[in-house]
């Protein structure tokens, strides 16, 4: 216990900061986990901070954040809705979706969820906590959390890689062997990234806990967020001696028991229980009708071992319970492990008198015990819960199932509270249960796409035929109205196994559907080809992928839509290996054939693989023309024709953020984002994000940039893709080393390394490259040199495509300057002229990214006024592109430059024009580089380059002695939008506009924009005036 009072204490303390603190608590069953948390919660309670505590169960695995809804539900339909209605409209609606209790705030979202989507769920649900731990502090204890759900389980994980800004202690327990991949990854790397105390405790709830501090002891001064784990052990033989003492006084026997229990806390009580001279459960009144045999086994075959010994106890507890309480026990382990009594009654097929008395019964033998809840009763512990369950005959377990999903449906219960029910009792071809399990699965498809696909398998097991082998007859499969069933349903399956990263079982519906299909459905197969090779790709398993496709191209009859939309796939194949000639080549092909058919879809889309192909294999100006056309052919169709194309209008989005056609970049990235969501293709809103981002970085919108980035990560994370999370963390790192943010950047450019592999995928070298300049900016240019040339392949940078490579060879050059091997960087700046001439000769970013290296050469050779030249020409060039922070960085070394050369004046003037734009754009650490140079100058810049702050007090105390009568204000602050409005009152609350960010999910520079017209509304200079102005 001392681990869990030294958590308490930093809980609670004043000097702590606001930050999740996390305790794992590990151990075999009946080792004590539940019996510690119950103590850890008596203990907070008393405290008086708010404990909210749920379970994971065995038998409801598949509800959708079961975990997480039996911790908080009840409470929430207690607190004051005016209190919720401060999350926010948009808020609420995810969390309804979540949590039954505030569906009558919220309205549950109906469209397509992708991983995107799942993302802002778990952020909703973050969130919460923050504002029930607004007042006191909050423990959220999660027991039993191997049997979680697969929802339940994410937003554990995301809780731990993005904490809550308040004081929240979460205890997970968890049975060592079977945690979840997922939430021991989570935790894992919550141990890696903050403070981690671990130790081993006695077990079964010991009035003393030995913890062994890995970084120090927890402590009020210790960082925002420290992480314990702790093991539970067996008793040692004296404590279990002591413990047993009370029941015999044999010592023959109690070192028997030990031997037999191993030590484990709850088999000891268990053995005591039934074989103690006086048996607790011998006192309960009634007959017992014992089948002979429950005297001898239970069928207990949980996954984890436990003694037979202990097993054959467990049965002897339940045989002897009498034939009524046992029943109702029954019931009530078919009901669930938090249990109503009335539900538990019409399970077990009792009257409501009979019920009762059972129930006083098994509360008296200490079988089950009332939770916190009215009405609410739970098992003593799961393996008493799933003996008594497995006692049961397996017929009257499919009748008891089926009374309480009849029951369940009586009350109005969600289909997903009934779906496990009808699953275990439902016979093959029952209409009403492939209904209700499909609509299960639909409801679940929004934010638990593991628990979708499971219903979805469940339905299909139930049509006609289910069980047959891929390739039986479709007419199988047809119903009344002729529609293909099977083919819907796997459908379903496939995308709810890819949307939930089960790519191996999605990978063997796919091929059953392609079994199923009909020939003549020639584009509809081709579809689900591609479908097929994109898992083959996740996979690893390139060269699977392109015969797969290989194989359908030959088999399909020519001059057909479904062998032009082959060809674009296998172009789509080609650039995951880096073939980018015989990508081109098939994209070639795949366009004329789009041209002979005539067909506008497949035209824009072709072309604009087109774009992408000649711009990987260097053609710049082919790439921008190709583009271009792809633009204007997308711009003339209907979003009906545009949806079947999505994805190759995506890769089209990220082909013009690389030609530096940066508004039709953003621009076809959002109709892609709209259309995915509004209709049922939400996944590849990672794609689109991961391209969002990179482009506002190089527009120098790096707040956009970095939430883009984070959101992309976490959205990866919970589908990991490898390719797209490293390129996910590769935006994060890029957008964090402009910002100045370099342990964000380092950690992040280091994980998207891991993630990354080069040698197979083509496109992930991204991440190596972007972790070199985060370590060329933190100092550590010879590893940034070996991370970008292994990553790329060689000196040639093989691994990049030619047009971009200027870019990389000036980050080479930066490195070999800072290690002071000037000629080394001067060859890398010959490379970089030479590849900006030949295959990035059309781009203006390119070429100020060549001109700034050889003006850097320039400046370390001593030819400041050449090198004052060559950067003011690339600071030209990066203007021409719209790259802001490229234009900055230029004007540094222009500055530089200018200021060595005697033209002091001149240099002042373009550092602060330079420290202007980077300001602007979020650029902390090139914008503080600017400043430092404009005080060696004797040029008078704050910390940080921006204002001082007596310069803005006099400017504001200056515009505030000129501000109108309080009633203009009244009539300006009437002036205002809805959304101007909602940002002026947090303003006035004293929020930042980080916080407001949060808040109402739009980026930082949104909430700048809606400031700016608030200010000029209201006629205030500062956003301290902003509040009396609404007052007024």
């Amino acid at each position: 216990m001392a681990a869990v009072g030294a958590a308490l204490d930093r809980l609670a303390s004043a000097r702590r900061r606001p930050g999740l603190d996390w305790m794992e608590i590990r151990g075999e069953p009946g080792i004590g986990k539940s019996r510690l948390i119950g103590e850890l919660a008596e203990l907070a309670d008393a405290r008086g901070h708010l404990v909210l505590r749920g379970h994971g169960a065995e038998l409801e695995q598949d509800i959708p954040f079961n975990a997480l809804v039996d911790a908080l539900d009840d409470y929430l339909g207690a607190v004051d809705p005016a209190r919720l209605r401060q999350l926010g409209a948009d808020r609420l609606d995810e969390l309804a979706a979540v949590f039954p209790a505030l569906r009558s705030l919220g309205t549950v979202p109906t469209g397509d969820t992708s991983e995107m989507q799942r993302w802002q769920t778990y952020r909703a649900a973050r969130a919460l906590l923050e504002l029930l731990a607004a007042n006191r502090p909050l423990v959220l204890a999660l027991d039993d959390l191997h049997w979680a759900d697969t929802a339940s389980v994410e937003l554990v994980a995301h809780l731990l890689r993005r904490p809550p800004n308040a004081r929240v202690l979460l205890v997970v327990a968890v049975r060592p062997r079977q945690v979840p991949e997922a939430l021991a990854a989570a935790l894992s790397a919550a141990a890696l990234s903050g403070r981690a105390l671990s130790g081993r405790a006695l077990s079964g709830g010991a009035a003393s806990a030995v913890v062994a501090a890995t970084d120090g002891q927890a402590g009020a001064n210790s960082p925002a967020t420290v992480g314990v784990r702790l093991e539970l052990a067996p008793l040692s033989p004296e404590d279990s001696d002591a413990l047993l003492s009370p029941v015999t006084r044999d010592p023959v026997v109690r070192r028997r028991w030990y031997r037999e229990s191993g030590g484990n806390p709850f088999y000891l009580e268990q053995l005591a229980r039934t074989r103690a001279p006086t048996r607790p459960l011998s006192a309960v009144a009634g007959p017992s009708s014992v089948p002979p045999a429950l005297t001898a086994s239970t069928g207990l075959d949980g996954p984890d071992d436990v003694p037979p010994a202990v097993t054959a106890a467990v049965g002897a507890e339940i045989a002897q319970l009498p034939e009524v309480v046992r029943r109702f026990a029954q019931g009530a382990a078919v009901a669930g492990e938090v249990f109503e009594p009335d539900l538990a009654a019409e399970a077990a097929a009792l009257p409501e008198t009979d019920a009762f008395e059972a129930l006083d019964a098994l509360v008296a033998a200490d079988v089950v015990r009332p939770t916190e809840v009215p009405r609410r009763f739970m098992f003593r512990h799961p393996i008493v819960r799933h003996a008594i369950y497995m006692s049961a005959g397996p017929g009257w377990r499919i009748a008891a199932h089926a009374r309480a999903a009849d029951a369940l449906a009586a009350r109005g219960a969600a289909a997903t509270a009934r779906a496990h029910h009808v699953e275990r009792a439902a016979r093959p071809g029952d209409e009403a249960a492939i209904a209700l399990l499909t609509k299960a699965a639909a409801a679940s498809r929004l934010r638990a796409p593991a628990a979708a696909a499971h219903w979805y398998a469940a339905a299909l097991r139930l049509l006609p035929g289910g069980e047959s082998s891929p390739g039986q007859s479709v007419d199988v499969y047809v119903d009344a109205d002729g529609g293909l069933r099977r083919l819907e349903l796997l459908s379903r399956l496939a995308a709810a196994l890819d949307a939930s990263y089960q790519p191996q079982q999605a990978r063997v519906v796919l091929d059953e559907i392609m079994d199923l299909i009909p020939r003549e459905f020639g584009a509809e197969r081709a579809h689900l080809v591609a479908l097929r090779s994109a898992v083959d790709h996740v996979l690893g398993r390139h060269g699977e992928a392109r015969a797969l496709v290989l194989d359908a191209v030959a088999s399909a009859e020519p001059g057909t839509r479904e062998s032009c939309l082959l060809r674009l796939q296998l172009a789509i194949d080609h650039f995951y290996t880096g073939e980018y000639d015989g990508m081109r080549r098939w994209q070639q092909e795949a366009h004329a054939l789009a041209g002979t058919l005539d067909d506008a879809p497949l035209l824009a889309a072709s072309a604009g693989l087109l774009a992408g192909a000649e711009y990987m294999v260097g053609d710049v100006s082919a790439a921008i023309a190709e583009a271009a056309g792809a633009a204007r052919r997308y711009d003339l169709l209907s979003d009906d024709q545009v949806i079947p194309h999505l994805d190759k209008l995506a890769w089209l989005g990220w082909t013009e953020a690389f030609l530096e056609r940066f508004t039709d970049a953003l621009r076809h990235l959002d109709r892609v984002d709209a259309l995915a969501l509004r209709n049922g293709r939400g996944s590849i809103g990672t794609l689109t994000a991961v391209a969002r981002s990179l482009v506002l970085t190089l527009r120098g919108r790096l707040p956009e940039a970095a939430a883009a980035a984070e959101a992309a990560v976490e959205a990866c994370l919970l589908t990991p893709h490898l390719p797209f999370l490293s390129w996910a963390l590769a935006a994060r790192c890029a957008a964090a080393t402009l910002a100045g943010d370099l342990p964000e950047a380092l950690r992040s450019g280091a994980q998207g390394v891991r993630a990354a592999n080069p040698e197979t995928d083509a496109v992930s070298v991204m991440a190596g490259s972007y972790f070199a300049e985060a370590l060329v900016e933190a100092g550590e240019p010879d590893r940034a040199v070996d991370e970008l040339l292994g990553a790329a392949g060689g000196a040639e940078l093989p691994r990049i495509e030619a047009p971009i490579r200027p870019y990389w060879y000036e980050v080479l050059t930066r490195a070999e300057l800072a290690r002071g091997m000037p000629e080394a960087a001067a060859g890398w700046a010959v490379l970089a002229e030479r590849t900006a001439a030949d295959a990035g000769g059309g781009l203006a970013g390119r070429k100020a990214s060549a001109m700034r290296a050889r003006a850097a050469v320039e400046f370390a050779r001593g030819q400041s006024s050449a090198a004052a030249a060559s950067a003011l020409a690339s600071a030209a060039e990066a203007e021409r592109a719209g790259l802001p922070i490229e234009l900055g960085r230029s004007l540094i070394v222009a500055g530089r430059a200018l200021a060595a050369d005697g033209q002091n004046a001149r240099a002042v003037s373009e550092l602060r024009r330079a420290e202007s734009r980077l300001d602007a754009c979020g650029a902390n650490r090139p914008r503080d580089e600017a400043a430092r140079l404009l005080r060696q100058l004797g040029e008078r810049v704050s910390r940080g380059g921006r204002p001082s702050a007596r310069a803005q007090a006099q400017a504001a105390a200056t515009l505030t002695r000129h501000q109108t009568q309080a009633v203009v204000l009244s009539v300006a602050a009437g002036t205002l939008s809805a959304r101007e409005r909602q940002i002026a009152e947090l303003v006035a609350a004293g929020q930042t506009n980080r916080q407001i960010a949060a808040a109402l999910f739009v980026s930082e520079k949104t909430v700048e924009s809606h400031l700016t017209k608030v200010l000029a509304k209201l006629g205030v200079p500062t956003r301290a005036g902003v509040g009396s102005a609404l007052r007024s």
